[in-house]
């Protein structure tokens, strides 16, 4: 029986642009199964002293190099981002590996994640991730060649807002808030390849509205790139995809399904 993929949603933030000599100080994400997001991480950490960590890198995330020392080290950190994996992935089995997905990843943050492994004396990442990753950047390229010359650049929030999603300038450079996008953004280029749900609706996404991740106002940006009204369904009804309504729904705990 084929199982369900497994991805490992993630952005970093970093002290520099070389991943051998710079540290990170912020791993934030999803660990997602199909279209359903099972765990929000978001990890700061106070790199070890061999590591760079430049104050204007530091200052592009509003993090001052006084606060590094107030955050966990690489070691207790990583040792929770790998009992959380644990809870999905057994890295004995080769059957079973995530896929990483993030934005521009392939030539900036999958090299930083790989050496943070390093780093942590610890050689097994490839018993964790398929070696290819998914970088939604080049998905996008794609996606958007035939406008490309009236963009002004290819940075995540200019690729969202093409997409429709709006964009808190306040909160850019937060990884928290950066993969939010990248998820968002991710699961819009996906949206003609969703599975349905047994009432023939197409399936967007799976998600906890309690969990703070996902905001309501970005789902109602989202909702406006789809050609059918979105609804949520609870298991029990559905209901419209308006903020007022998604707001109300953050009070309680189930678990609901995105569906157009």
């Amino acid at each position: 029986m084929k199982s369900e993929i497994l991805y490992f949603f993630y952005d970093l933030e970093t002290g520099g642009l070389d991943h051998k000599t710079s540290g990170i100080h912020q791993i934030s994400g999803y660990i997602v199964k199909g279209r359903e997001i099972l765990e929000q991480f978001n990890f700061r950490l106070n790199p070890p002293a061999n590591k760079t960590m430049d104050a204007k890198a530091l200052k592009v995330s509003r993090t001052e190099p006084e606060d590094l020392a107030d955050f966990p080290s690489y070691g207790v950190v990583f040792q929770e981002l790998l009992d959380l994996m644990g809870k999905y992935v057994n890295p004995y089995d080769k059957t079973q590996k995530f896929f990483e997905v993030g934005y521009n990843n392939a030539s900036f943050d999958s090299p930083f994640l790989r050496q943070f492994w390093t780093d942590n004396g610890n050689k097994f990442f490839g018993a964790w991730f398929w070696s290819d990753v998914i970088d939604v950047r080049v998905l996008a390229v794609d996606e958007l060649r035939e406008v490309r010359h009236t963009m002004e650049n290819f940075k995540l929030p200019t690729v969202a807002m093409m997409y429709g999603i709006h964009i808190d300038e306040g909160r850019l450079h937060d990884a928290m808030y950066d993969i939010e996008l990248t998820y968002l953004l991710y699961n819009i280029i996906q949206e003609t390849k969703s599975p349905r749900h047994p009432d023939g609706n197409e399936v967007i996404l799976s998600l906890n509205l309690s969990d703070g991740g996902i905001t309501a106002a970005s789902l109602v940006h989202y909702s406006q790139r789809l050609t059918k009204p979105l609804v949520l369904f609870d298991g029990e009804t559905f209901a419209p995809c308006n903020e007022a309504h998604l707001e109300r729904m953050k009070d309680n705990s189930k678990n609901y399904l995105i569906v157009n």
